[in-house]
């Protein structure tokens, strides 16, 4: 049984970040790395200044059932 809930758009943007860098680097990107946005120099997500509203992002991801996260720099994985 699929136990995710919905997500709003900033955080949709956010995961579909997630899977395409995943998907061209072999690792999930750093909190830094989704603050910048981009994959290969190009700007894929709008640029944030916070780190602090990225990792709040994170976690109401993770709240929600898409994704995991542990304390490591690259500790998220996709559910």
């Amino acid at each position: 049984m699929d136990n995710k809930i919905g997500l709003t758009i900033s955080q949709k943007q956010i995961y579909d970040f997630l899977i395409a860098f995943h998907k061209e680097e072999g690792v999930y990107p750093t909190v830094r790395e989704i603050c910048r946005g981009q994959i290969d120099d190009t700007q894929i997500l709008k640029e944030r200044t916070s780190p602090t509203s990225v990792a709040r992002m994170l976690h109401h991801i993770k709240e929600r059932g898409w994704i995991e996260r542990h304390t490591l720099p690259r500790g998220i994985k996709i559910i």
